[in-house]
Parts: C-alpha cells; sequence; structure tokens
C-alpha cells in the first residue's frame, strides 16, 4: 500500500521528500516481519531432503536482486519516470502477497510457554 500512496504522490507531483522517508520506512518495517517469515516458509512447504537447494536457491534470488535491481530499478526511472517504476513496484507486490496467501499454510501448532529463562534453555 505505501508503494501506491508513493507512486501517486509522484503521479500527481505532490511528493515531498518526507513523504518518500515515510514510505520507505513503511515498506522497510513491512521487509523485517517479511523476511524471516518467507525463510520459516521453506521449512513448512519444502520437504526436508531438498531445503538446502531451497534455501540456496531462495539467497541466489534474494541477493541477485541486491545487486541488479537498483541498477534495473535505475535504468527504469531513467526510461519511465519514478511514478511509473513504483507504481510497477507496487504492482509486484501486490501480486507477491496473492501467490503468498495462495501457499495455504496449516497453522502451527500452539506452543506453551514456560517462561523466559525456559524458553531460552530451550533454545540454546
Amino acid at each position: 500500500m505505501a508503494e501506491l500512496i508513493a507512486a501517486g504522490l509522484l503521479w500527481t507531483g505532490a511528493a515531498k521528500v518526507w513523504h518518500l522517508v515515510m514510505m520507505s520506512a513503511v515498506c522497510g518495517a513491512a521487509s523485517a516481519f517479511f523476511t524471516p517469515a518467507a525463510g520459516g516458509v521453506v521449512v513448512e512447504v519444502v520437504p526436508a531432503a531438498m531445503r538446502h537447494q531451497a534455501n540456496a536457491l531462495l539467497k541466489i534470488g534474494q541477493n541477485s536482486v541486491k545487486v541488479g535491481g537498483p541498477v534495473v530499478g535505475g535504468a527504469v526511472i531513467a526510461v519511465a519516470g519514478p511514478a511509473w517504476t513504483i507504481g510497477w513496484d507496487a504492482v509486484t507486490f501486490i501480486a507477491a502477497a496473492v501467490l503468498c496467501a495462495c501457499i495455504g499454510l496449516a497453522p502451527a501448532p500452539a506452543k506453551i510457554r514456560t517462561g523466559f529463562v525456559r524458553d531460552l534453555k530451550d533454545g540454546w
């Protein structure tokens, strides 16, 4: 949603730097929740024998985007402009959300909390 708002502000010419900083902060916070959860989904949907390959493929994709994304993004901004680029980014986020919603994971069993010290001990 933050990407759509940013694209709308850019399309109308009303975008200020603080608007884009706030949208970036919202996207960063969303990424902070999504990225660890996405790694955990691999354990749920990939058979144990294939998890190593699945995690490697996931990391290759993530790191490729970290390296190549700014280059491609800069080129697309130069050709299409920032509003269209951020708008396309919003569309890809929506598509990813729809695909993630279709995964259909079973609910995890509830964990019984035994206290901080016990949880810490079990974690180690």
